[in-house]
């Protein structure tokens, strides 16, 4: 599935035509081929027929595409947006007082490990290790 979403629309399209209209064309003189007597309509017709199925179901596949690409560039900016928000609380949770800092923390923690999750589940890298680690510990001032 990855190797879809790396791909243009447009070549994912063209590349389900290629097979689907092939394996339709296989499957069409197989069938045929395969019931003796049974009378063989044009080979222009049996061509357009498939073609005409072949269009519409690309049609169809590249809008799947399209969409599927732009919910991907829709999570990507979300979740830079969200790691982004989570850094900024970890590096203000030293400077608040140590009641405040508590539950601040246990909130951050909470929503990064439900950001880690969620992007875990749609494919992405999980979070690097929480910013606070790499600056001044929660509590120390």
């Amino acid at each position: 599935m990855n190797m879809v979403r790396r791909i243009p629309p447009w070549v994912g399209a063209m590349l389900f035509a290629a097979l689907f209209f092939f394996a339709r064309l296989g499957a069409d003189w197989l069938f045929r081929w395969a019931i003796a007597g049974a009378p063989m309509p044009p080979l222009w017709s049996v061509l357009l027929t498939i073609g005409f199925g072949t269009a519409i179901s690309t049609t169809v596949v590249y809008f799947l595409l399209r969409a599927l690409h732009a919910q991907d560039r829709a999570l990507d900016e979300l979740n830079h947006e969200l790691r982004n928000s989570l850094q900024v609380l970890a590096y203000i949770i030293p400077s608040c007082d140590p009641a405040m800092a508590d539950q601040a923390r246990s909130a951050l923690e909470r929503m990064t490990r439900t950001v880690s999750r969620v992007s875990e589940q749609l494919g992405y890298e999980p979070l690097p290790d929480h910013p606070r680690r790499k600056g001044p510990q929660v509590g120390s001032r």
